[in-house]
């Protein structure tokens, strides 16, 4: 049994770290968190993420604005 998280696919849906459900395109940031995938609404906010997840993804750090 594989443990490994598979890439999204354009058009399938993928939670954001803000919050909500987007589709994922092919220029959408993303990354895995606690084996999943979570997408960013900028690349900003992913940036902002790797510096600290745990934080970032607990709300304690806002989401920059580009």
């Amino acid at each position: 049994m594989s443990t490994e998280v598979a890439a999204p696919r354009e058009g399938e849906d993928v939670k954001v770290a803000c919050g909500g459900v987007m589709q994922f395109r092919a220029d959408t940031p993303w990354a895995i968190y606690r084996d999943a995938v979570v997408a960013f609404c900028t690349p900003a906010c992913k940036r902002e993420f790797e510096k600290d997840p745990e934080p970032f993804m607990a709300g304690k750090i806002l989401h920059p604005v580009e």
